[in-house]
């Protein structure tokens, strides 16, 4: 891990800069990758045109077998062409993503990985909530829980009395644990971070 410009509990705006690798193992992979593509170009070229010379030639002066070694040989350059562009997507995907940046206003909950660490693929570097979103799960009787259908909406009201529009989710269908309740969630848009005011 080559930078942690942010703490745990931290508030951030979209766009902010969490976690960012060493680039430099990503930008030689993909100098690899667009090396491997060049030649795997300059393979096909020089098979199209072996090919072309002997269709050229005619098939009294070329032999079947060697329009058919042409070809597959085309073939083959084709398959290993297609194989480095494929690499070379891998390479910049990777490039582009070795930053973690905020993808909406929210808070860095729990960075797990501190700066010189080595960090292995998959491995989970954080957690990152958003607050241009909330979720709100509700448990309800069944009673209530049979009067919701799926375009169900809501109002929230918070504790400031403020009254906050809200849109179903997910409804379960079975109850929570041995709760005897069912369990609701409501979305609620809080782009201008009111709710967390």
């Amino acid at each position: 891990l080559a930078e942690r410009p942010v703490a745990n509990g931290q508030a951030v705006p979209a766009g902010r800069l969490l976690l960012a690798l060493d680039p430099e193992p990503f930008q030689a992979e993909q100098a690899a990758a667009e090396a491997g593509k060049r030649e795997a170009e300059a393979a096909l070229g020089l098979a199209r045109t072996e090919l072309a010379r002997l269709q050229e030639l005619g098939e009294a002066t070329a032999t079947k077998r060697a329009l058919d070694q042409a070809r597959a040989e085309r073939d083959r350059a084709l398959a290993q062409l297609a194989g480095a562009q494929a690499r070379l997507r891998q390479a910049v995907y990777r490039l582009e993503h070795a930053r973690l940046e905020a993808p909406a206003g929210g808070v860095v909950s729990h960075l797990a990985a501190e700066v010189g660490q080595v960090v292995a693929p998959g491995q989970v570097l954080g957690r990152f909530t958003r607050q241009d979103r909330l979720l709100v799960k509700l448990l309800v009787s069944a009673e209530v829980r049979r009067g919701v259908a799926p375009a169900t909406s809501a109002t929230v009201l918070d504790g400031l009395e403020r009254r906050h529009p809200a849109s179903l989710v997910h409804a379960a269908p079975v109850q929570a644990g041995d709760t005897g309740q069912f369990e609701l969630e409501f979305e609620l848009d809080n782009a201008a971070g009111q709710l967390l005011a």
